[in-house]
Order: C-alpha cells, then structure tokens, then sequence
C-alpha cells in the first residue's frame, strides 16, 4: 500500500514537472511572436509546422493503433468490415502528402 502511494505521488510530479516544462516552452514561444522579431514567413512557417506535427502525429498513432491492435480498436471503428492493407495505405498516404504540399 505504501509503495503504491509513492508511486502514484512520483508519477504525479513527473507529469506535473513536464506539464511546468512545456508550459515554460509555449510561454517562452508566445514571447517571441509577441515580441515582433519574427517575419510573417516565420510565423506562417510555425504555424504549418505545427499544423503538420499535430495532423501527422495523431494520425499515425492511430494508424499504429489499429495496425498493431485491429481487435483492441473494433469497438470504436465505424467500418468495422474495412481491413488495413499495404497497398490502400500507400494510395492514402501519397493522396494527402500530394495535397497537403499542393495545397498550400
């Protein structure tokens, strides 16, 4: 029992201290727009950037996800019959790789 108590306390000031740490990073990055010295094409540039880390990174989690556990994510599929494959996942991914760079 006590074990389980100071586990959860040190789990809670890791995810406190990088809550702390990426709050000081937005911060800090707020400063700098705020300060001017950065060029609209700069500005432009960080917000596409993080456009395409969040698109990306959340969708290949979730690719990940169901390719590596297809049963654990049935329950929350839509088109449950629709089976992942090489091939139409190369088609998806070149589909938006072509649009995301013609595009904008």
């Amino acid at each position: 029992s006590g074990s389980s108590v100071s586990s959860n306390i040190s789990t809670h000031i890791v995810l406190q201290s990088v809550w702390l740490f990426i709050m000081a990073l937005i911060q800090n990055a707020w400063a700098v727009v705020a300060g001017g010295s950065l060029s609209h094409f700069q500005i432009f540039g960080f917000i596409y950037c993080s456009f395409l880390v969040t698109y990306w990174g959340s969708g290949l989690t979730l690719l990940a996800i169901d390719w590596l556990r297809p049963t654990w994510v049935l329950g929350f599929k839509c088109q449950r019959q629709q089976k992942l494959d090489s091939v139409t996942l190369a088609k998806v991914v070149r589909n938006i790789v072509i649009n995301q760079l013609t595009t904008y």
